[in-house]
């Protein structure tokens, strides 16, 4: 009987052992698949920045070339092939088919859509009642820019204004939709700083007009 009961302790306790280590090791592999999840997060998460980094500079080595291709497209004297040239160079500059550019009449009250881009196919508005778009408004006097961060409906996701030589708001650029990749804050700057480019070309095209009107018109100046 002693005999018995020392197989069986022996056997319990050889038992128990290979239950522990069993344990141990499925443990340890559960550590190590974790581990092993974890180093894959961080290669692809590697990989991601080092293709965005990659893509920042090629973008930083072609600025320079871009910026020059703009500007000589925007570089027109006559304001309305300025509106034309400018629809096509921000599609291009902005890799976006949603652009529109309204002007606002003398009583401030509504913009009408003077260019737009083909692809919207008449489905925007042809004329805006500014007071339905306060918010827009507001934000584009205090910051210059707006986005639609709020994702207001029938609002555009980026405007920005283009102003008259008092500083007041006569024509707005938009952007009437964007991609998931364009809802950042560089890519909101990089809108304004085109748009920014639309209006000196425009400003500048207007000031030549002018200058051209008063030398037909007064010769003798």
């Amino acid at each position: 009987f002693a005999s018995l009961v020392l197989i069986g302790s022996a056997t319990g306790y050889i038992r128990d052992k290979r239950n522990q280590e069993l344990t141990f090791t499925t443990d340890n592999m559960h550590t190590m698949e974790k581990r092993y999840t974890n180093l894959q997060n961080l290669y692809q998460q590697a990989l991601k920045s080092k293709d965005e980094l990659k893509d920042q500079v090629i973008s930083y080595r072609d600025s320079f070339g871009r910026i020059y291709d703009i500007t000589s497209r925007l570089n027109v004297l006559n304001p309305e092939e300025v509106f034309a040239q400018a629809v096509p160079v921000l599609e291009e500059a902005l890799d976006n088919q949603s652009i529109a550019i309204y002007t606002i009449g003398g009583g401030a009250e509504y913009a009408r859509l003077n260019v737009s881009s083909k692809g919207l196919n008449g489905s925007v508005p042809s004329s805006l009642e500014l007071q339905k778009f306060q918010p827009m408004m507001e934000e584009l006097k205090e910051q210059g820019v707006f986005g639609n961060r709020r994702l207001l409906e029938d609002f555009p996701f980026y405007c920005a204004p283009i102003l008259n030589e008092e500083g007041n708001i006569a024509g707005l650029v938009m952007m009437w939709e964007a991609y998931p990749s364009q809802m950042t804050l560089y890519y909101q700057n990089l809108f304004k700083v085109l748009c920014q480019m639309v209006h000196d070309s425009l400003m500048r095209a207007i000031a030549y007009d002018e200058a051209v009107w008063e030398t037909k018109h007064f010769p003798a100046t």
